[in-house]
């Protein structure tokens, strides 16, 4: 039996130190599962001979004439056995730990930028010092992601609010998890327009943008209006304050009138500048057809990577 017992914990150990590694290259990481399997078999490595061998053979010999001596030199011997166990098995199945870091966040225009830095080490190297970034929109869905190794201890990464134009308006949740699937870090963010009046300057890039003014007409271009509506001309400029030609992109006009009611261009008159070399201005006009009797509240435009509202007092 205590060469069984020997064999069987040789053949134990040899299995769960082999996935063990096997593991640890592939995920980067321990399992408790096979460091138990490991502590198992250095049990029946370590005490199954002695037991066998040495502790049955003296209580068939001793026992039976002098018990209490058998007992009495025999606990020491099994207490030190016990202490000896418990040590190497703690350290067989301690469970690994994970580095720590610290997050700094900060939301720009069309973009989350995370600064991370590794604070601690941890137990383990490889796979340990993966972390996943998920970045949800206002509904819910995920957006953007990224995995990332912090072997060399800082990172910075930016994630998009949006592929392509202006990010939607609302509430962006930002979730960091470890290898373990255990979120370490979340945070929320809340994207709002900018707001703006008419004639008032705004930044966009390298362009210097502004509404100019609002006209109301019963033809445009030739086009008459359709009885009981009315044409709103909204005029806009912008300058190219770079250093190279280049093109303002705007979409998503939408004007916003008193009744509640939502209306999108006329035709193709919407706005567009294209191709303004440096220091260019041009002047351009989305065209609305709304109700005679509507008064307008407001005007929304995605211009580049920004939410734009224009309040008309109208």
């Amino acid at each position: 039996m205590g060469l069984f017992a020997l064999l069987l914990g040789f053949a134990l150990w040899i299995a769960a130190s082999i996935f063990e590694g096997i593991a640890g290259g592939l995920a980067g990481e321990s399992f408790l599962l096979t460091r138990g399997a490991m502590g198992i078999g250095f049990l029946l490595i370590f005490f199954g001979p002695i037991f066998f061998w040495i502790i049955l053979p003296l209580k068939g010999r001793w026992y039976e004439s002098h018990p209490k001596r058998f007992i009495v030199a025999i606990t020491p011997f099994v207490l030190f056995l016990l202490l000896i166990f418990g040590v190497v098995i703690s350290g067989i199945i301690h469970e690994p730990q994970l580095p720590t870091y610290s997050f700094n966040t900060t939301l720009e225009s069309d973009k989350i930028v995370v600064d991370i830095n590794r604070i601690t080490e941890g137990d383990l190297s490889g796979g340990l010092y993966e972390l996943y970034l998920k970045l949800s929109g206002p509904d819910g869905e995920q957006i953007d992601s990224e995995f990332v190794d912090l072997k060399d201890g800082m990172k910075r990464i930016d994630l998009n609010l949006a592929h392509f134009g202006a990010p939607k308006i609302g509430n962006y949740t930002l979730v960091i998890e470890n290898i373990r699937d255990e979120i370490i870090y979340q945070k929320s963010f809340e994207t709002t327009p900018k707001v703006v009046i008419l004639g008032e300057k705004i930044k966009v890039g390298d362009f210097l943008f502004n509404f100019e003014s609002v006209n109301t007409s019963d033809t445009y271009k030739r086009n008459k209006a359709d009885p009981g509506y009315k044409f709103i001309i909204i005029e806009a400029k912008a300058k190219n304050e770079g250093i190279k030609k280049q093109s303002l992109n705007i979409r998503g006009e939408k004007l916003e009138v008193d009744k509640g009611y939502y209306y999108e261009p006329y035709s193709y008159y919407s706005l567009s500048f294209d191709s303004l070399r440096p220091e260019e201005e041009q002047t351009d006009e989305v065209v609305f057809e709304i109700l005679e009797d509507a008064e307008l509240t407001k005007l929304f435009a995605e211009i580049e990577n920004m939410n734009v509202i224009l309040i008309l007092e109208w």
